[in-house]
């Protein structure tokens, strides 16, 4: 059916079907009608053949009230000159995936009047030359920048934005030929406090200072450069300007220079730190005890139960949330792993998935603050003792494993929600507690178990072999318990019955040979002739 409209659309009606998957009020060619257009403060322009934005095709009256402005995925190829100018309280502008074959630039004319206080620009055919147009235009009210997957932009000259005294937020994401910024013709701090220039080819080897002695970002908190490269000596040494920043994103970075056992410990306010997938590790670095989040998945790094490695933790008594994905950690006795743990006493958030882990690590007896535990693809192959001692525990996750069997004791009451999905479950008469249990909880917890009947499936015996555990519902007289007293009893009572007939069989065998002994023997007499 929407195929067809498209064709209609495309073919027979255009000008009426231009507007088609719209959803702005203020639009004249809208199909849906709307009452109140004064008093709607959103329009959105996505998915639609628009070919050209003008402002003879809105109601005037209307766009004075719009605060959020979206053109998306359309057929767009050139805007009004003026026209976003005329949007005057204007807030949130996005403008994304358009096919422009007009300079965009025109179109910003008059927006430094409005109230404009996020712009952001993603697939949009521009350069560097038609940006530096449009930084110049922008209200010095902004304070979200956003450019994202602009593949000719190559600098980002920071001078530009010199005059955006509100502006706390820079995204430079997916712009794969962004390299570098430019510092020249900066004569005051800047007042970004986030920046973001993931998935592109930046190389971070400056400090960030504009002159000797004072620094362009000094009051930079959150900085992520997953999947970028970054020379760790000299970004972050003795003189960088870090001395503010929270949070570090370094996922899948290649480390020009190499990562080593100092490296972040000039970032004395650092609490979330992401080095996941990370190349070019030499040391695990000794972290600052202010960090409260870190994520160190799948790294490039032989993590080995070495005294260097076993005390990298050490300072870390505010850690709240610890990521150690694919680290190989089965290798590690559960001493060394406890040992490890130790000083992580306010831990709340724990995973350790696809580590070949094969029991349940001792070191959660000592975590009283754990909200959530996630050990999923790995060895466990029993969970036999009440190990979990937090009283916060809401979430466990421990599906993919090799358990075969579970106690319902050991379950913490205060789980919420529980994933054992992909066990090899024995099913047995032992295993009937637990399918009880859950029965019960879920009729409370409807979104405890996903897909019960597909992921939880008997591994044992053969003749129960992939059925689902939901299929599984022995009857009470197959898992009926032994009474000892009433074998015995039952025993004594055959033995009685057999020592009994044997008895019987005994005394009536010696009473018959008696009578056999008594009776009158006869000679036979000869027959006289």
């Amino acid at each position: 059916m929407i195929t067809w409209t498209f064709i209609v659309c495309a073919v027979l009606i255009p000008a009426l079907c231009t507007n088609l998957l719209t959803k702005c009020p203020c639009y004249k060619r809208q199909l849906q009608h709307y009452s109140n257009k004064e008093k709607n403060k959103s329009c959105i322009l996505e998915d639609s053949l628009v070919k050209v934005l003008s402002l003879k095709d809105f109601y005037s009256d209307c766009i004075r009230n719009v605060t959020n402005f979206t053109l998306s995925n359309t057929q767009t190829q050139s805007i009004e000159s003026g026209f976003f100018g005329n949007f005057t309280k204007l807030k949130i502008l996005t403008v994304g995936n358009i096919r422009l074959t007009h300079n965009i630039t025109p179109a910003f004319k008059g927006i430094q009047n409005t109230t404009l206080e996020t712009l952001k620009l993603e697939k949009v055919a521009t350069n560097d030359d038609i940006l530096e147009n449009v930084y110049s235009q922008l209200p010095p009210n902004l304070t979200e920048l956003l450019l994202l997957e602009i593949n000719h932009l190559t600098t980002f000259p920071l001078h530009r934005i010199q005059s955006l005294e509100r502006l706390n937020t820079l995204f430079l994401n997916n712009s794969m030929s962004f390299r570098h910024f430019v510092f020249e013709n900066i004569s005051n701090p800047l007042p970004l406090k986030t920046l973001s220039v993931a998935n592109t080819s930046y190389f971070w080897t400056s400090v960030f200072k504009f002159n000797e002695t004072n620094c362009v970002l000094p009051y930079l908190e959150n900085f992520n450069l997953s999947h970028t490269f970054v020379n760790v000596s000299t970004a972050m040494g003795k003189d960088n300007c870090l001395k503010n920043l929270k949070v570090l994103d370094l996922q899948h970075c290649i480390f020009e220079d190499g990562l080593y056992n100092d490296s972040f410990r000039l970032l004395p306010k650092l609490q979330r730190l992401i080095i996941s997938e990370t190349i070019n590790i030499y040391q695990l670095p000794v972290l600052n005890n202010s960090l409260t989040h870190l994520e160190m998945n799948k790294i490039q790094f032989n993590f080995n139960a070495t005294p260097d490695n076993l005390n990298i933790f050490g300072n870390l008594e505010r850690l709240q949330h610890l990521e150690i994905r694919c680290l190989n950690l089965g290798q590690w006795s559960d001493g060394d792993f406890e040992f490890l743990l130790k000083p992580l006493t306010n831990l709340q958030y724990f995973d350790a998935s696809d580590n070949n882990l094969t029991v349940i690590p001792k070191a959660f007896l000592k975590m009283h603050m754990l909200q959530t535990v996630i050990l999923e693809n790995n060895l466990i192959t029993q969970w036999q003792r009440e190990i979990f001692q937090s009283e916060n525990l809401t979430e466990l996750r421990l599906q993919n494993n090799l358990i075969e069997y579970l106690d319902t004791r050991f379950i913490p009451s205060t789980v919420e929600k529980l994933n054992l999905s992909h066990n090899p479950f024995l099913c047995t008469c032992d295993l009937v507690p637990f399918i009880i249990w859950v029965k019960e909880r879920k009729k409370l917890y409807h979104d405890w178990f996903d897909d019960w009947r597909h992921r939880y499936i008997c591994a044992c015996p053969k003749n129960k072999q992939n059925k689902s555990l939901s299929e599984f519902n022995p009857k009470p007289t197959d898992c009926q318990p032994f009474n000892k007293i009433v074998i015995t009893a039952m025993v004594l009572c055959c033995l009685m019955v057999v020592i009994v007939f044997i008895a019987q069989l005994v005394a009536w065998h010696r009473e018959r040979k008696g009578v056999s002994s008594k009776k009158p023997k006869y000679r036979r007499l000869d027959t006289v002739s």
